[in-house]
């Protein structure tokens, strides 16, 4: 998924067999990867706010987790909010 301001891929990976997934963020601009999280399960999905000040993603335990759109981390609504 790549953000609004059209300047970050958002790129999961996992499935439902109970593998690990991952969140990679890359830079297009700079065509480099910027950020690459590990995740318990597998994610199933991405979504940017239509203002890209946040990141969510659901995994397939039907969790929805919000993150960082710069680094992916996971972080509350309000420390999201910068």
């Amino acid at each position: 998924k790549v953000a609004p301001d059209g300047k970050t891929l958002a790129v999961v990976y996992g499935s439902a067999d109970n593998n690990e997934g991952s969140l990679v963020l890359f830079d297009l601009p700079e065509g480099k990867e910027r950020a690459s999280l590990g995740a318990a399960k597998g994610i199933r999905s991405v979504a940017y706010s239509p203002d890209g000040k946040h990141l969510v993603t659901g995994d397939f335990d039907n969790k929805a987790h919000l993150r960082d759109p710069k680094t992916g981390a996971g972080c509350r609504f309000s420390s999201c909010d910068r």
